[in-house]
């Protein structure tokens, strides 16, 4: 059986968000039933270092009580090539939290995969996991500026988004002024909304049907609220501090 699983296009926080999950391979799976054995690559960002890193890693699991159980660990290094090790292991990276963020994320990848293999069994693995583009309308605003009606939107006094869409016809959480400002609604609970301060963040949101899919945080040099990626702000010499 061919296996190719693919999981990118997003980015996911590993116990910390400046440093995220954002890609991972699945090339081989062995599952007897009871044992199961697995190798991939998982790609790392460190937000504050502003790099990625690769790494292969191997996994073994066993299947028992309806549960699967998995061991993840960074795969041993070939002769000459440095990694970081404790207490005979080699780490993905330093941090013990982040570690254990990876390893899970790698084991709940790795259940829902063999579970796939055993609904379909005998075919070819070939699955991409990335986040659903928005192929819906998009309902333009054009009246009066409503950007102090976003700005003062609270639990008690939330602001209307189904009607300046014309029902919901546009990206979630995602809203065009008149004026041309464009928000976010970042915070569901307290019905909260954010300006959205970067072109790339609005494209992402748009795209991505609201979904974040990168690392975004707040302008340090505006005055007011303004969303942005964490990249472009490091890009700017902002590096961000966990």
């Amino acid at each position: 059986m061919h296996i190719n699983y693919q999981w990118r296009g997003h980015e996911e926080p590993l116990a910390s968000p400046l440093l995220t999950a954002v890609d991972m391979s699945v090339h081989e799976i062995e599952d007897n039933g009871t044992t199961l054995s697995a190798k991939g690559r998982f790609v790392l960002r460190d937000h504050i270092e502003g790099c990625d890193s690769e790494d292969p890693w191997v996994a073994t699991g066993t299947f028992s009580n309806e549960k699967f159980e998995w061991v993840v660990r960074r795969k041993d290094p070939y002769p000459g090539e440095f990694t970081w090790t404790k207490n005979g292991e080699s780490l993905f990276c330093l941090g013990d939290e982040t570690n254990a963020a990876i390893k899970a994320f790698i084991a709940d990848k790795l259940t829902r995969i063999v579970l796939y293999m055993r609904e379909n069994p005998g075919e070819d693995v070939i699955l991409v996991d990335k986040p659903k583009c928005y192929d819906g309308l998009k309902y333009e605003y054009t009246g009066p500026c409503l950007c102090e009606k976003v700005v003062s939107s609270r639990k008690n006094n939330p602001f209307d988004w189904n009607k300046y869409t014309d029902g919901g016809k546009y990206p979630k959480r995602c809203f065009k002024c008149s004026c041309g400002n464009e928000w976010y609604h970042g915070n569901s609970e307290e019905e909260r909304w954010v300006q959205v301060g970067d072109p790339e963040v609005w494209s992402m949101l748009i795209m991505y049907d609201g979904e974040v899919t990168e690392s975004v945080g707040l302008d340090p040099q505006s005055n007011t609220p303004l969303l942005v990626l964490t990249r472009n702000l490091r890009q700017r010499g902002f590096i961000p501090i966990g």
